[in-house]
């Protein structure tokens, strides 16, 4: 709308530019005594004032953009705010379906997953024992699985189907109706019960895309520390025949909280040190006590009974010892105290870049348990991290911020 009112103004004070002229070049007399009258002011001029000054209020409002939304070694910035978000997570799955294997290889005269009667010849004096879907491979698993004894299924069964390699045989699928057993945690499965109809999203290999699944809730039962549940569906089943093993995500409700992307998170190592070792007592600023009386200034924050010390740059690394001496002049204590602490653990936290003042710091975040890594964006519980608050400035993109001017 802004572009197009310039337009007109311009071309208005153009075609009243370009009839004065005319006017002139005519040699029309305008006055009484036949002299010309004088000539209006030119408003070219202020055309030509009127459109800096627009271009200076546009570069003011760009040049306010950048500072308010870049650092200065042109890290792109956010505000923190509160936002909704359906989480996913993804599980593992088996499908189960009614199929029956034959010996033998399968007759070149079929084309793959292709319908066949009972009776009808499969293989050399091999022929199918009812109708079904045939497909010339077989994984093992096919005696091991049934409908009928699902409830067999354990974790360790869904894991080794996550591998299962075909090889050529004869198997015969004799249903359309075929079953996914998994286990989830009761966060997922409190909302789910025995006859729900519901989506799942199927991770295709080699794609980034989840094909959407109709299924229902045929079994839900509760174990020792989570749910064992078995959806049915008979959508898609030729595109799964020779698959075993399944990924399959869920969406929960929709949660409210700090909405940032999963760009804004970096991952960063720590030394957990007993707090005790750490004082501000000394230079205005954190400290640690590596020998002979030197201390060196440390990055981090405290945490419970713990101050966790960056471990990427500053003094200390790995397996280096720091002290305690207690001051002997504290008249509550009755004697002197001195201890060690090896640098010998080292934690991965995770957190966002937090710029104030143009000063980069890094906050630790809580994530949600539900996290996963393949959403876009991430809803943290304002309660579970009091780092943050509501419209902190943030980097939007952790990996363009240079450590070397992070404020720790």
């Amino acid at each position: 709308m802004l572009w197009r009112w310039l337009l007109f103004a311009r071309g208005d004070f153009l075609s009243r530019d370009i009839d004065i002229r005319k006017f002139h070049e005519s040699g029309v007399k305008r006055s009484v005594g036949g002299e010309f009258a004088p000539k209006p002011p030119k408003r070219k001029l202020y055309t030509w004032l009127f459109f800096v000054f627009i271009f200076i209020v546009i570069g003011a409002y760009i040049a306010g953009y950048i500072y308010t939304h870049m650092t200065g070694d042109g890290v792109e910035l956010m505000r923190v705010e509160m936002g909704y978000a359906v989480p996913q997570a993804a599980f593992d799955g088996v499908i189960v379906r009614d199929e029956v294997v034959y010996s033998g290889i399968l007759l070149p005269a079929f084309d793959e997953h292709q319908r066949v009667r009972g009776g009808q010849m499969l293989a050399s004096g091999v022929y199918a024992q009812s109708a079904g879907t045939v497909s010339g491979l077989t994984d093992g698993f096919e005696g091991l699985l049934s409908p009928q004894g699902i409830t067999a299924v354990t974790r360790d069964i869904i894991a080794d189907v996550q591998n299962a390699e075909f090889t050529q045989g004869i198997r015969v699928v004799t249903s359309n109706d075929w079953y996914i057993a998994a286990y989830m945690p009761a966060d997922y499965a409190r909302n789910l019960r025995a006859g729900l109809t519901m989506t799942i999203f199927v991770h295709i290999s080699d794609e980034d895309d989840k094909l959407p699944l109709a299924v229902m809730v045929e079994r839900l039962q509760q174990r020792v520390d989570d749910y064992f549940i078995v959806f049915t569906t008979n959508a898609e089943m030729l595109r799964f025949i020779d698959e075993r093993g399944i990924v399959f995500s869920i969406s929960q409700n929709p949660v409210e909280g700090y909405k940032i992307p999963r760009t804004a998170l970096v991952e960063r190592s720590v030394f957990p040190v007993p707090r005790e070792f750490v004082t501000d007592r000394y230079l205005g600023t954190n400290t640690v006590e590596i020998g002979d009386g030197r201390r060196v200034p440390v990055g981090g924050w405290f945490d419970g009974d713990y101050f966790l010390i960056l471990a990427d740059g500053g003094y200390l690394r790995a397996n280096d010892v720091i002290l305690v001496t207690i001051d002997e002049s504290d008249e509550t204590l009755v004697q002197i105290e001195s201890k060690t602490y090896t640098l010998d653990r080292i934690e991965v936290v995770t957190g966002v870049f937090q710029v104030n003042m143009g000063f980069t710091t890094f906050r630790t975040v809580v994530l949600p348990e539900n996290y996963s890594r393949d959403d876009e964006y991430i809803v943290l519980n304002p309660a579970e991290n009091p780092f943050l608050r509501l419209f902190d400035w943030i980097a939007k993109d952790a990996r363009n911020v240079d450590n070397r001017l992070l404020l720790n």
